[in-house]
């Protein structure tokens, strides 16, 4: 029986401010307003993610390597509202609030890769406590999906569920073939129509 759902964030419920496959609109919007090329971004970005992720590096010490190297120089507030301001709702967040409404005993959570400050920022912004339990992200307890297995640990530790009771939502194939391996009934999000269907499977009509 399944006690609970766990969402990944980043191009499942939500759009990434910076997103080295360029598939957000928003994307070129940090680009064109600091005047920098892609290629510079990505290279700023991916020196600072693995300690990001983790919650050993602030966001400040991104952002400000960004303005260093821009051509347009601009306040560091001004530069974070603006990398915000870029994150969007995606299809598949109507789910959520569709299982909040429906389901309302149903403990829901996210199990993310996320910097802290900008898993903080999400959850002001779309008031995300409304929705989850809790939020077992990278940043916050300092393990990453893409290094292995011991985020999925702590969610069962924190949660107190068996991983076959727990259904992980996650747009990339090798994060749930991992979860998968632990014992996770996974879904393998594509679009919000894919994943109502795949939910139905387990009872949860929406």
């Amino acid at each position: 029986m399944i006690k609970a759902i766990a969402f990944d964030c980043g191009n499942v419920l939500f759009s990434n401010a910076w997103n080295d496959e360029n598939t957000d609109p928003s994307f070129n919007v940090i680009h064109e307003r600091l005047g920098i090329s892609k290629e510079k971004g990505d290279e700023i970005f991916l020196k600072h993610w693995p300690e990001i992720s983790i919650g050993k590096k602030s966001e400040d010490v991104f952002f400000q390597d960004l303005i260093d190297a821009s051509k347009e120089k601009i306040p560091l507030e001004e530069l974070k509202e603006l990398y915000y301001s870029c994150i969007l709702k995606k299809d598949a967040f109507e789910i959520v609030e569709r299982l909040r409404e429906k389901y309302p005993n149903l403990p829901l959570y996210t199990l993310n890769d996320e910097g802290k400050e900008w898993m903080d920022a999400r959850i002001r912004k779309f008031e995300l406590r409304k929705y989850f339990k809790d939020f077992i992200t990278s940043g916050y307890v300092g393990y990453t999906k893409k290094r292995g297995r011991r985020i999925f640990g702590i969610f069962l530790e924190r949660t107190g569920f068996g991983a076959e009771e727990c259904i992980f939502v996650d747009d990339r194939k090798s994060i749930t073939d991992l979860a998968r391996g632990i014992g996770y009934e996974v879904i393998l999000c594509e679009n919000k129509q894919q994943l109502i269907r795949d939910l139905a499977n387990y009872g949860f009509n929406l």
